[in-house]
């Protein structure tokens, strides 16, 4: 099986690589695969898991989808996300580019002409895990499809903390915003400034890693954590102030009151290879820094994936699922603040994003794996052996086991 993800960030989130590493995909838009520099790990990959598929830019997708099919074996492909979210990045020079490959602006991997050969049965998450009350699932529905919105943004601001949260993370659709806010909220602490300038070592990017390269906190200042500490209830995405600082120690009192040491974190980014024909994780890089960061501001990108208790956001966002995605950080509407009254501009859905998943709603189920009992059809017996009996869909490969443990129940009644 082989974990992968679009960006750097996505993929250390869960100990993958980025399809750049795994495919060999060069960084300009629209490449070419050259079949005899394929991958040797994909000769033995049986499961490709891609997680973050939003962020996959078409060219890209078309890229790993012609190595595949050149591959002539059956690869299982796994694709995970919600187009709903934040698109693929693209600049300026890239856009054009694509807009003059594909004849016109197609960014989606659900718009390859590769998507559709992969047969996906998709598999609706509708349980929000996030955040409990049905009643704001239901608005945070509505703003991420693009329906009722006049009386969902009307609703919204109605229910939104009417004053800003004190001490909680602000969101913002660009990251001068971000950066200026942090940096002037730090300037205003007259404690003594620590610097902690990351260690790195082997094929490593910065910029695949949420701690910053140089990381400058002062006693006082808000900080968020980068990595879990599960004993004390704290994960990636809390929120606390630093209470003690040194060269080598941070004691942080996170908002639930904890008060946690943090010392270095190293993550590491792994490559992998075949040996005796199985796939190993190879370690090719370790990035080492304190797993914090400065948290009074944060990039609406940077914050997808996160959770936070309570937030600031600034709505002026400028493409579609960006709403979507800061109005749904937060676990408590209660402790959600908008800088001001949402507007209908604010709601941006790409079309082309929900006419995929209409598609994808209405397509027939004839080839459903559910597993849930079905209802006989008239005219077929419904009792065996006088015990009443049920039709259930399983896997073909249980067929077999399957049938082992009934002969067994029924042997033992």
């Amino acid at each position: 099986m082989l974990l992968c993800a679009p960006t750097g960030v996505a993929a250390v989130n869960i100990g993958g690589v980025t399809l750049h590493s795994a495919f060999h995909i060069p960084t300009y838009p629209c490449p070419v695969p050259d079949m005899e520099e394929i991958p040797h790990i994909l000769y033995k990959t049986d499961i490709l898991i891609i997680d973050e598929i939003s962020m996959c830019r078409i060219d890209i997708f078309d890229y790993i989808s012609a190595i595949l099919g050149f591959l002539n074996k059956k690869i299982q492909v796994i694709c995970v996300g919600d187009f709903y979210q934040l698109p693929p990045v693209i600049t300026k020079h890239d856009k054009k580019i694509l807009k003059q490959y594909y004849g016109t602006n197609k960014k989606w991997a659900f718009e390859s002409q590769y998507w559709n050969n992969y047969n996906f049965f998709p598999i609706i998450l509708t349980c929000n895990m996030r955040q409990k009350n049905s009643t704001y699932n239901n608005l945070l529905n509505h703003i991420s499809h693009g329906t009722q919105l006049e009386y969902t943004i009307k609703t919204l601001n109605e229910i939104f903390s009417a004053t800003p949260i004190p001490e909680s993370i602000k969101l913002c659709p660009i990251r001068r915003e971000a950066d200026q806010i942090n940096q002037t909220r730090l300037a205003e602490i007259g404690t003594e400034k620590h610097t902690y300038i990351a260690r790195i070592s082997g094929d490593i990017n910065a910029k695949d890693f949420q701690a910053v390269e140089k990381l400058e906190l002062k006693k006082g200042c808000r900080v968020m954590s980068l990595v879990n500490y599960p004993s004390n209830d704290i994960c990636n995405g809390s929120l606390g102030t630093v209470i003690d600082i040194s060269n080598e120690l941070i004691i942080v009192q996170f908002d639930n009151g904890i008060v946690q040491e943090i010392t270095e974190h190293t993550w590491e980014k792994y490559d992998c290879t075949i040996h005796n024909g199985e796939v190993i994780p190879n370690i090719i890089g370790t990035y080492t820094q304190m797993p914090l960061k400065l948290a009074y501001a944060i990039t609406i990108h940077k914050s997808q994936g996160q959770t936070y208790d309570a937030v600031n956001i600034s709505p002026d966002v400028f493409m579609s699922g960006m709403l979507y995605v800061a109005l749904s950080r937060c676990r408590n509407y209660q402790k959600t603040y908008i800088t001001r009254p949402l507007r209908l501009s604010d709601t941006m859905v790409d079309p082309e994003v929900k006419k995929f998943y209409n598609n994808l709603v209405s397509m027939p189920q004839n080839q459903s794996q559910s597993h849930i009992p079905t209802k006989r059809k008239a005219g077929r017996p419904s009792k065996y052996n006088n015990l009443k009996t049920i039709t259930m869909r399983i896997p073909e490969i249980y067929k077999e086991k399957v049938q082992e443990y009934i002969e067994e129940l029924l042997k033992s009644n």
